[in-house]
């Protein structure tokens, strides 16, 4: 994710446009495969984890399991 993007989520904007690589999983060990190590903490580039904790009970934007049209039959 871009440095910029990043600085955006700690100004509290509540967007993300991201236009690098994005996968979800509920394994964050399997999340941690793809971040890349050789990332220096001065690139423009950042690795970011993202743990997504969704309340049911609330109404809010949609949320849904889709893991059924994955191309990788075993992810989840």
């Amino acid at each position: 994710m871009w440095k910029e993007e990043i600085n955006s989520l700690h100004t509290g904007y509540n967007k993300i446009v991201n236009w690098c690589f994005f996968s979800t999983t509920r394994d964050k060990q399997h999340a941690c495969i793809h971040l890349n190590d050789q990332v220096e903490p001065d690139d423009p580039v950042q690795n970011v984890l993202f743990e997504i904790e969704i309340d049911c009970r609330k109404i809010s934007y949609p949320y849904a399991d889709i893991s059924h049209l994955s191309h990788f039959p075993t992810e989840s």
